[in-house]
């Protein structure tokens, strides 16, 4: 069996390329770069020797820049917090890494993803599960992915306890090579090329109504109503009571008891589609730093718009959410599918 697989130079990615040509397959490696230097053709030489396999380079900088400035653009618009590395992966990656596996007729392709993929062939389905090491981060870069993709995927670190897949790292992919591929997506998103469409991306100076200076934020994550945690101490949660853009400054008015009662969802997509029959659902909703999933209802509004309610209201001081944030929707273990924070009610 052919597999391609994306190496980023990562440690999931080199162990993946690693542990599937052990197991014997025909594994050729590609790489999407977004560093722009020529420099990169020989770090790769250099991690072909250690895997004894090809790795084809796609220089990527140039069409990542298209595509990220185009990206800040509507995300402003829409008041979203805008995320370098799922962009890059939705827009840039996935799309080459599919077109490149037809083109060399491979079988399969494969990426460092710690996700869990379960076949399950009753219902012809592939299903994406939390495994040993599932990631919420890593599960949302498969934004987008309907069963034709996930049917064609290799995920095998996503299976693999973090204390074994560390002992592989320190075995397959020393520190020195991994250093060399390292991408700092803060730096990527602030590139010089971008100036003029990061340049509205400005912040606020955050104050009450009697002009105590709280802090700043990116003022387009704010808006009339919206709720606004002081950074140094987050249990203290504020309403935005006006936006003076002359000014450049928030004001606000401490809330003590602001709750969230539900979220509207953008960009909604779904690993395994339901009925299109079914108007609302009842399942889990998991996001960054929840211990486990909170119960919602999910209803189907307005094309690939959802919008949660809560079971019960839940405390703002008590959870970290923020506009274009990534929310995953499950049952059990199995992820159904997930969406981006576009309000919060």
């Amino acid at each position: 069996m052919k597999i391609l697989v994306a190496i980023s130079g990562g440690p999931k990615s080199i162990v993946t390329a690693w542990l599937l040509k052990k197991q014997g397959f025909q594994v050729r490696g590609i790489h999407f770069d977004l560093s722009g230097s020529e420099k990169q053709a020989d770090k790769l030489q250099e991690l072909e020797r250690k895997l004894g396999l090809q790795i084809q380079r796609v220089p990527a900088r140039a069409e990542w820049l298209r595509v990220v400035k185009l990206e800040l653009e509507s995300a402003d618009s829409n008041g979203a917090r805008f995320n370098p590395k799922h962009v890059f992966h939705t827009r840039v990656l996935f799309p080459h890494l599919l077109e490149a596996a037809r083109q060399f007729k491979s079988d399969r392709i494969a990426g460092g993803y710690a996700v869990t993929l379960q076949e399950d062939p009753s219902a012809g389905l592939t299903r994406v599960v939390q495994g040993a090491g599932s990631e919420l981060d890593a599960i949302l870069l498969l934004a987008g992915c309907g069963q034709n993709e996930l049917s064609k995927m290799m995920l095998p670190v996503g299976s693999i306890p973090g204390s074994m897949l560390e002992k592989l790292t320190e075995e397959v992919a020393p520190e020195e090579i991994i250093r060399d591929f390292e991408v700092d997506w803060n730096q990527l998103s602030n590139d010089p090329e971008l100036a003029s469409a990061n340049r509205s991306r400005g912040t606020y100076k955050v104050m009450t109504d009697t002009r105590e200076l709280l802090g700043e934020s990116p003022v387009h994550l704010l808006e009339t109503g919206s709720v606004w945690k002081h950074p140094a101490h987050s249990e203290r949660t504020y309403r935005v009571k006006a936006l003076f853009r002359a000014e450049s400054v928030v004001e606000v008015v401490e809330d003590f008891d602001a709750v969230y009662q539900e979220l509207h969802l953008d960009e909604a997509y779904w690993f395994v589609r339901p009925d299109p029959g079914m108007r609302e659902i009842r399942t889990g909703l998991l996001f960054q730093g929840a211990e486990r999933p909170l119960t919602v209802r999910l209803v189907q509004f307005e094309g690939n718009r959802q919008k949660v309610v809560f079971e019960e209201p839940v405390k703002v001081s008590a959870i970290s959410l923020e506009k274009g944030q990534g929310v995953l929707w499950m049952e059990n273990q199995e992820i159904l599918g997930g969406a981006r924070i576009l309000v919060m009610k």
